[in-house]
């Protein structure tokens, strides 16, 4: 065998295990844990703390009526829920919108400094124990806060990441059917990373975490997500996955427009 065949071979290892390989032994290392130890899952539904629930928007107006809706729909004590809209940089008149709801704070600044900046302003506004976000284009099931904040009556657990659902129509394009066969097969190895002891990378569409753990972003962060629950492990705790509590969004309509949301989320007047 020459160089160039022991090249090729290699490359063909190495993308395997980076779609499948990494899968599979995952799922056989938590087979075999579970088998040598018992695995026990701390949870309480009755416990109950203090939540901070926050939603960052950026000109999203025509989508907001049903987000708060649905927020609003959303089985929790009202006493111990705050419910906080951010819409930072937006010009489409959505914080007007959003102030004929009572229920509903408000945070608007008119300056855009990006996501990450958002968060950090919004955590800071903050009075709940617990931080749940979720983004504005997402449905969430009435239980959703419940199904998150049970396990941290666990106080190893320092964040709850949800799982990320694409909603599809009656007529599957290729565009949507291929992004929701990537987040199945995502949340997929995510539930075995919680398995096995934590998981690394949430889902931005519906995180949660208690607040003390939470450091300032750099407004230049890109995957906020990932940066938190990253940050979160190094402190020591584990970031649990909970697949009960689903965030459905719609699949894009068709590749241009998958590429058009990436595009506007990455580079927005040079920022997120």
């Amino acid at each position: 065998m020459n160089l160039l065949e022991i090249l090729f071979w290699t490359f063909i290892v190495i993308i395997f295990y980076a779609y499948f390989g990494y899968g599979i032994l995952l799922i056989g290392l938590v087979k075999v844990k579970e088998y040598l130890t018992k695995n026990y899952t701390i949870i309480n539904p009755q416990f109950e703390p203090t939540v901070t629930f926050i939603v960052p928007c950026y000109n999203e107006i025509e989508i907001l009526q049903s987000k708060v809706i649905n927020t609003l729909q959303l089985d929790y004590p009202k006493e111990k829920l705050q419910i906080l809209f951010i819409t930072d940089g937006s010009t489409d008149g959505s914080q007007i919108k959003l102030e004929q709801y009572e229920q509903v704070e408000v945070l608007h600044d008119p300056i855009r400094r990006g996501k990450s900046a958002a968060e950090n302003r919004s955590v800071a506004h903050a009075h709940g124990e617990i931080i749940i976000i979720s983004d504005a284009n997402t449905v969430l099931p009435s239980n959703t806060i419940k199904n998150m904040v049970r396990h941290y009556i666990n106080p190893e657990i320092g964040a709850v990441s949800g799982e990320k659902r694409i909603g599809q129509g009656e007529k599957e394009n290729a565009a949507g059917a291929g992004e929701g066969f990537y987040w199945k097969y995502e949340s997929l190895l995510k539930r075995f990373d919680a398995r096995l002891h934590t998981v690394v990378g949430a889902a931005g569409e519906l995180f949660s975490f208690r607040k003390h753990l939470f450091r300032p972003l750099e407004e230049d962060t890109i995957l906020d997500d990932f940066v938190l629950s990253l940050r979160i492990t190094q402190a020591g705790y584990r970031v649990m996955y909970d697949p009960t509590a689903t965030a459905t969004e719609t699949a894009s309509a068709n590749s241009h427009e998958e590429l058009k949301e990436k595009l506007e989320f990455v580079l927005v007047d040079g920022k997120l």
